[in-house]
């Protein structure tokens, strides 16, 4: 097994080297090849010239700043280019765009239901998202597995119809926006029109299953709509609304415990044989309905001053299947209550809500001033269907087959006062951009108990509801002041210094900085890069979260790192996160209808919070003790907390080109092309409290989750052709080498097991029509030949149900297809 993981952790190096290779060469010859193409072409068609002339507002205070001209790397993907991915949800259709963007295609329990995103290999908490400008909520879930420890934006509880497009600053800005922009910065743009609407409908499903129970393979049925009302003369209100239903799906092989003490099913049991490849759910989508609105309005009176007004609000319900159980459950038999066996669901009741409103005028001419409020909420209660509890049922001869599991719940309140003021200076050759201003917020996070048969004993199968001890009440206050100088001291040289002091009531303060330039070399070359620190707050969740899961065989304890009880097994209050973060990049523009970018950056993170690997003995005894728990007689304990227990450097390269040429009555082509190149490596892990008795702070596992679990490798590249009213879309996704190091189930360490998923290609097809009425029908597939990840070996597996490695970018669903249609009013 040793031998695999280096072997594979060569094949991941030598891919990222060729990477960084390769991605010059793309940059340079597409660079080159365009630079030596007729220029008088470009002058002959100047309609067909496309460049990137949107204004940004995300990563610099100076807002006449175009997406071309910015000193750090700034996409921006318009609505369109979104509804075109065919996608029913923001974080779907990013993952089809964004090379530095990832979620992974499935994660178990509540991940399966609330998938968090990553920028450039981290996680999502250390990706800050924007709406118009304005810090956004987190998700109360804190993830497991893959997502150990996040708990980041959920980007499925905006809805697609209200946006008009998106900037994603790829680069550390911790020094302007504050904690968790470390990766980088997501600003969802709302629409702002006063008239225009439009009407959607999606219908899509995957293709064939691998499993005889389909469980409704996926089909998907999304509606949308959105419209813009005038309010007077001088002010808008733009509605918008979502709803998703999304069914099952199951790709599950044959569902027979590799692990099992005894028979799991077949002929000769206690009970009618089941078939092992019938009763397999795990392995698929969680289904759900969903339903979001949002609205953004403005009012200017007068005077100058404007009123404005926007937020979204919505809930999903949902469930997601976990294991087959046999009506023995634990040594207890359940023949009377399930007689042939049950398939336990984790459901989820969740609301968000978000909602900014404030003031915003000139001064002084042409200074500008902003006052702004935000509140924004998460609460998801969390249940489990078709399950029971089998020490209840032992002890009491009855058991509920329905449990409310508990709730997690979180808010933030964000005000905001800024000022931004163009100052002129006779030796410069452009007005210096000064922007001050300062934030307060406030956090909380709560958890709340389960109802009491959830937690009795060992609790409910498949997930014991949240015990007294581990539910909790918290809340911190943070205050920030930053100052943002931009100017040009030469024509051609752009330069942009931004300082941020924050002090939490957790933690203590924090100073960072940024300094960004940009200098162009002649209209068709550029070389920009910035440096800067930053730092990452550490949440509430990670502060405070604990969670008990006690059984017959053990007690696995994950205890909060500022507790007395986490203490007595050598944690420590958690500290912030610091980074420094460095960006070199090339600007390419031969042609005013191309645009090319190469950027290399590094990320040095420093004191990474991260979930330490599982420790038992007499220390964590104590500390199971401590907090409250029992463990049966003669079980194991088992202790785990979150740390500052990593230093680690990620190192990457970001290529983007896009060209289009006019070829008049034979149509418009657009292509485009994007790429990213990154590999991660720990360059410190802190020493062992002595509670570990000499164990490592970090196991396989927890190393697999900071260096391996997303591929370091993904090239999108593909186009648009657009001929009368047709339109064709053809892209093509190449992701790299990713793996996945697992604990053993029972002990939560060792022994481990690694699976790996080699390099694959995904297509994408879209053919659309423009009809002369205003509608626009289009049908299309994502991944149309049906690729899935690697099957799971088998000594990785725990169920021979999960058949093919979970922690696949793309999902293991295979195709999916669709029909989608729009009406603009």
């Amino acid at each position: 097994m040793r031998d695999e993981m280096v072997a594979c952790r060569s094949k991941e190096l030598s891919v990222f080297r060729r990477g960084l290779v390769e991605a010059s060469l793309v940059a340079l010859s597409l660079a080159l090849a365009t630079y030596s193409a007729s220029a008088e072409d470009a002058k002959q068609n100047p309609a067909a010239a496309i460049a990137i002339d949107d204004v940004i507002v995300t990563g610099t205070r100076d807002y006449s700043v175009k997406a071309r001209e910015s000193a750090a790397p700034v996409t921006v993907l318009s609505a369109n280019r979104l509804e075109q991915t065919g996608q029913s949800n923001l974080a779907s259709a990013l993952q089809k765009l964004a090379p530095s963007f990832s979620f992974t295609g499935f994660d178990g329990v509540l991940d399966n239901l609330v998938r968090q995103a990553r920028l450039r290999g981290l996680t999502s908490n250390h990706v800050l998202v924007l709406v118009n400008g304005k810090r956004r909520h987190s998700t109360a879930n804190i993830g497991s597995l893959v997502n150990s420890g996040a708990s980041g934006v959920d980007l499925e509880q905006i809805p697609v119809s209200a946006i008009d497009h998106i900037e994603i600053l790829e680069d550390g800005a911790a020094a302007q926006y504050g904690s968790d922009a470390i990766a980088g910065v997501i600003n969802i743009i709302l629409k702002n029109s006063f008239d225009s609407g439009q009407a959607s409908v999606l219908v899509g499903s995957y293709g064939p299953s691998d499993n005889a129970s389909a469980h409704g393979n996926g089909l998907t049925r999304t509606g949308q709509i959105d419209k813009g009302f005038a309010l007077g003369s001088q002010g808008f209100l733009h509605l918008s609304a979502d709803l998703v239903s999304h069914l099952h799906s199951n790709q599950s092989g044959s569902d027979t415990n590799l692990y099992s003490y005894t028979p799991r099913v077949g002929p000769g049991t206690a009970y009618p044989w089941i078939d092992p490849k019938t009763v397999g759910v795990i392995s698929g989508d969680a289904a759900y309905i969903r339903g979001a609105a949002g609205l953004n309005g403005g009012y200017e009176f007068d005077n100058g001053v404007e009123a404005y007004l926007f937020g979204t609000g919505g809930g999903r319900r949902g469930e997601s299947f976990q294991n087959f159980r046999t009506p023995v459950v634990s040594g207890v038999n359940l023949l009377s209550v399930y007689p042939y066996g049950f398939a336990p669901a984790t459901t989820i009741h969740e609301s968000d809500w978000s909602a900014t409103g404030g003031l915003k005028g000139s001064f002084l001419e042409d200074g500008r001033w902003d006052l702004g409020f935000t509140y924004g909420a998460n609460v998801i209660d969390v249940g489990a269907n078709t399950t029971a509890n089998p020490e209840l049922f032992r002890d009491r001869g009855w058991t509920p087959r329905q449990f409310y599991i508990g709730q997690y719940s979180n808010s933030q309140r964000t005000l905001n006062l800024d000022f931004v003021k163009p100052l002129s200076l006779p030796f410069f050759s452009e007005p210096i951009n000064v922007a001050i201003g300062a934030e307060n917020r406030r956090d909380t996070y709560r958890i709340i108990q389960g109802d009491y048969w959830s937690y009795y004993n060992s609790g409910a199968a498949a997930g014991a509801g949240i015990r007294p001890t581990d539910a909790s009440d918290h809340s911190r206050d943070s205050f920030a002041g930053y100052i943002d100088v931009a100017t040009k001291p030469l024509p051609r040289w752009k330069v942009d210094i931004a300082g941020r002091y924050e002090t939490y009531s957790d933690f203590g303060d924090t100073v960072n900085g940024k300094l960004s330039a940009r200098y162009d070399i002649s209209p068709e070359i550029a070389i920009r890069g910035t440096v800067s620190t930053g730092f990452r707050a550490p949440t509430l969740a990670e502060e405070f979260y604990t969670q008990s899961k006690v059984s017959p065989f053990s007690a696995i304890i994950q205890l909060a790192p500022n507790s007395a009880a986490a203490a007595l097994a050598g944690a420590k209050a958690l500290k912030p996160e610091k980074s420094t973060n460095v960006t070199v990049g090339l600007v390419l523009e031969p042609l005013s209808n191309l645009h090319a970018s190469v950027d290399a950056y590094q990320i040095d993170l420093r004191d990474r919070i991260v979930s330490t690997g599982t420790v038992n003995g007499p220390a964590a005894d104590a500390a199971i003790a401590a907090s409250g728990n029992t463990p049966p007689p003669g079980s194991a304990g088992y202790v785990s907390f979150y740390v500052n227990g990593a230093d680690t450097r990620t190192r990457g390269v970001d290529v983007k080109a896009d060209y289009s040429i006019d070829t008049g009555l034979d149509g418009i082509f657009r292509f485009h092309a994007a790429a990213t190149f990154f590999e991660t490596a720990i360059l410190r892990v802190a020493d062992s409290p002595s509670a570990f008795n000499g164990a490592p702070l970090l196991d396989a596992q927890a190393r697999s989750y900071l260096t391996a679990n997303v591929p370091h490798e993904k090239i999108i590249f593909g186009g648009t052709y657009l001929r009368d009213n047709w339109t064709f879309a053809l892209n093509f996704t190449h992701y790299g080498w990713v793996s996945s190091t697992t604990a053993y189930f029972l002990t939560g360490a060792a022994p481990y097991t690694v699976a790996v998923t080699s390099p694959k290609i995904i297509t994408d097809l879209e053919i659309g029509y423009d009809f002369d009425f205003g509608v626009h029908a289009a049908i299309g597939g994502n991944n149309v030949f049906g690729v899935r990840p690697d099957a799971t070996p088998l000594y990785a597996q725990y169920y021979h149900a999960n058949t093919y490695n979970f922690f696949s970018p793309y999902g293991f669903n295979g195709g999916y297809y669709y029909a989608r249609a729009s009406w603009k009013f």
